[in-house]
């Protein structure tokens, strides 16, 4: 196979690839699955299949990432054979289907315990000026309370357009944390090779 690819002037093996594949002339890839491995016991989008979305608040997600990081960059950190690293693989931004916004429509369906609600109830009561009041204006909503809104399991709102402009301001919440850890666990244990993202 690797030999077909170097005929047909291919000049890297693709992600997914057999590990029979690698040292026979063409660099590779590697993936870490930082987020997929961790939504097994902490996420914000259940992981029902191989992937999920990871609890980016949780007080471990860090340790994990970089201890991945160290497992799986520090051995590679001057293989000349490696292109990059993938962080994950089809990640369920997307949630179960609800867009752009679906992390955040997952995450509203978790307790009010979880640490990923709770950053999404905190990042509300900043735009907001922590007042549930100015929430209930600009979403057309009536909660009664932070406590009532942190214990429903969707957001219920009139403007549905103010309720989405918050959905994607904590969808950005989320990336970052999610790429800024990943990103710096990579760096700590190898500072030579590609990020080539999620999948």
């Amino acid at each position: 196979a690797t030999n077909r690819l170097k005929r047909w002037n291919f000049n890297l093996v693709a992600a997914g690839h057999s590990p029979s594949c690698r040292y026979r002339g063409l660099p590779h890839t590697e993936f870490i699955s930082f987020g997929s491995g961790y939504s097994g016991h902490d996420a914000l989008v259940e992981k029902t299949t191989w992937t999920g979305f990871p609890n980016v608040f949780s007080a471990t997600w860090e340790q994990w990432c970089d201890k991945l990081a160290w497992k799986m960059c520090r051995p590679n950190a001057d293989n000349p054979w490696l292109l990059g690293y993938f962080l994950d693989n089809e990640l369920e931004w997307y949630g179960k289907g609800g867009g752009v916004v679906g992390v955040a429509i997952e995450t509203a369906k978790l307790p009010a315990d979880n640490s990923g609600k709770q950053a999404l109830v905190n990042l509300l009561k900043q735009r907001h000026g922590d007042s549930i009041e100015k929430l209930n204006k600009a979403w057309g909503a009536e909660y009664e309370s932070w406590e009532a809104l942190a214990s429903a399991t969707t957001f219920e709102a009139v403007n549905q357009e103010a309720l989405r402009e918050d959905q994607l301001a904590f969808v950005a919440e989320v990336a970052d944390r999610y790429l800024r850890t990943t990103c710096e666990a990579i760096r700590r244990w190898d500072p030579n090779h590609m990020i080539l993202g999620s999948r």
